[in-house]
C-alpha cells in the first residue's frame, strides 16, 4: 500500500495536467477559427484592456464559456459592421437599434441570453470524490481570497473560521471563482491580526475554480457558503 498510493497520486496528477493541456489546445484552435471568421472585428478589438479581460476570464472560467462569450461578442460587432445591416435604412426600427447599440453596446440584446454560458457554468456541479475514511472537515466555500478585496465580509468569514477551529474542527477553504491563491499575500494583508494569520496558516485551501481537480470529501463533511450564489 505504501508503494501504490504515491503511484496513484502521480497518475491522477498527470491526468489532470493532460486534461488541462487538451482543453487549452482546443481553446486555442477555437480562438484561431473565430479570428479567421471575423478578422476585421478581431483586429479592432485587439486592445490591451480586452486582452487583460481575456486573461482574467481564462483564470476564472471554463475555456468553453470564455470561447462562447468571445464568439458572441465578435458576432455582434460583425453585425454592426455588416454593409447589409447599414443599408437597411428603410427600417426605422433597425436604424434606431444600430444607433442605440453603437452608443450603448449590448442594449439591444437580452441580458439573460448573453449570460447563459456563465449561468450554465455556474450551475454545473463540480466533480468530487467521496472517500469513507477521509478526515472530516468543515468546508468554507469562498468566491476568492484576494488581499485586494478582503474587507468586512471576508474578515467576518475569517473570524468565523477562527471560531470553528477553536472548537476543534478541521477547516478547508474551497475557492470557487478565484485566480491562483497567494497564501503569503493574504497573511501579509492580515499581519495586523495575528489570530487571523494563524487561522489562515492552519487552513487547507483548495482552488476548485478550473475544475481540473476533484476535491476529496468525507461523508461527515459539512459545508458553509459565503453567500447563496456561491453555494449554487
Amino acid at each position: 500500500m505504501a508503494v501504490i498510493e504515491p503511484i496513484n497520486r502521480i497518475v491522477l496528477f498527470d491526468g489532470n495536467k493532460m486534461i488541462e493541456k487538451t482543453t487549452n489546445f482546443a481553446f486555442q484552435i477555437g480562438l484561431v477559427k473565430l479570428l479567421a471568421t471575423y478578422p476585421w472585428v478581431a483586429v479592432k478589438s485587439l486592445r490591451l484592456r480586452n486582452i487583460r479581460r481575456l486573461q482574467s476570464a481564462l483564470v476564472r472560467h471554463d475555456r468553453k464559456t470564455v470561447l462562447a462569450i468571445v464568439r458572441n461578442t465578435l458576432s455582434r460587432e460583425h453585425s454592426l459592421e455588416d454593409p447589409r445591416y447599414l443599408k437597411e435604412a428603410d427600417s426605422a426600427g433597425k436604424a434606431k437599434a444600430r444607433e442605440l447599440e453603437v452608443k450603448y453596446p449590448g442594449i439591444t440584446e437580452p441580458v439573460g441570453l448573453s449570460s447563459i454560458y456563465l449561468l450554465e457554468e455556474k450551475l454545473a456541479c463540480p466533480e468530487y470524490e467521496i472517500i469513507q475514511d477521509a478526515p472530516a472537515r468543515v468546508n468554507v466555500l469562498l468566491p476568492q481570497l484576494d488581499p485586494l478585496i478582503m474587507f468586512g465580509g471576508y474578515i467576518a468569514c475569517l473570524q468565523f473560521i477562527l471560531r470553528v477551529q477553536a472548537a476543534g474542527f478541521r477547516v478547508r477553504i474551497l475557492l470557487c471563482e478565484s485566480g491562483p491563491f497567494d497564501r503569503s499575500a493574504v497573511v501579509a494583508k492580515l499581519a495586523h491580526n495575528p489570530s487571523l494569520c494563524q487561522a489562515i496558516s492552519e487552513c487547507e485551501v483548495e482552488n476548485i475554480t478550473n475544475r481540473y481537480t476533484k476535491p476529496v470529501i468525507s461523508p461527515a463533511d459539512s459545508f458553509v457558503c459565503y453567500s447563496s450564489w456561491t453555494g449554487i
